[in-house]
């Protein structure tokens, strides 16, 4: 296939209210996905990418500093823009991300499953998964969030006879995979409200252990509750932040 239909066979299958960057950000991610552009390769110049798409060189800027921003394709200045390697790199939608420390972007994140186990819970938080049956089965997800060259650690709870693609996934094929993207796309269910507290508090044992820290090591709880259509419970989620790591950032509409 050549470049020039790239567009006609990547663009969104539903253009309503997107806006023209949008569209394109998300032919280019979907062309990256399916292989067309593969790992580590070199994308056509951005005014490449105005001539072989209907869009303005300012667009084709703004869709690929966005990619840029979330991690996803990497410039080098005097080569060109380039995808970054799978294995360093989970794309979106975002819930949080790590800024970098000039503030202008954020750092590409990749994750690595070490747990993956069905379990049941009466905490409130399962009470509020499960929508109030507390013998109903959860799948728990444990992964370590590689950021640079900080390591944070994931529990991710969800319900797995709700979003069997997540419970049928093979382990290995989780590692950098954003969740809440193989939910949307598999289950035509869409992210529309977030929320979440934080607070500072003493790891629990194994997780310290699993981030090589001293047993009684305190850092910061971020605990997030994720919903789709008709206020549906869609994931739970904890982080745990070492002190020291970088910034934390939250979209404005409470997830990014």
């Amino acid at each position: 296939m050549t470049e020039a239909i790239f567009y006609k066979k990547y663009r969104p299958k539903s253009l309503e209210g997107l806006r023209k960057h949008e569209i394109l950000r998300a032919t280019i991610m979907a062309a990256i996905q399916d292989g067309h552009w593969e790992t580590g390769i070199q994308l056509p110049t951005e005014l490449e990418l105005s001539k072989i798409t209907p869009f303005s060189l300012g667009t084709v800027q703004k869709a690929v500093g966005s990619l840029t921003r979330e991690g996803l394709l990497h410039r080098k200045r005097g080569l060109g823009t380039f995808v970054i390697p799978i294995e360093r790199r989970i794309g979106g939608p975002w819930i949080f991300r790590f800024i970098t420390p000039d503030g202008l972007g954020f750092y590409p994140m990749s994750t690595k499953v070490i747990k993956k186990k069905i379990i049941t819970s009466k905490e409130e938080w399962s009470l509020w998964l499960t929508e109030g049956k507390p013998s109903k089965k959860i799948l728990q997800i444990d992964r370590l969030i590689y950021v640079d060259q900080y390591v944070f650690y994931s529990q991710y709870f969800l319900d797995p006879a709700k979003f069997p693609i997540i419970m049928n996934t093979p382990t290995k094929n989780l590692d950098s995979a954003n969740f809440i993207g193989l939910i949307q796309d598999a289950h035509n269910i869409q992210l529309k409200k977030v929320d979440r507290t934080i607070e500072c508090t003493t790891f629990p044992t194994e997780i310290n252990l699993a981030l090589n820290l001293p047993k009684k090591n305190k850092g910061v709880l971020v605990e997030i509750k994720a919903t789709g259509n008709q206020e549906s419970p869609i994931f739970f989620q904890q982080l745990f932040l070492p002190a020291d790591g970088p910034k934390l950032f939250f979209g404005q509409n409470g997830f990014y």
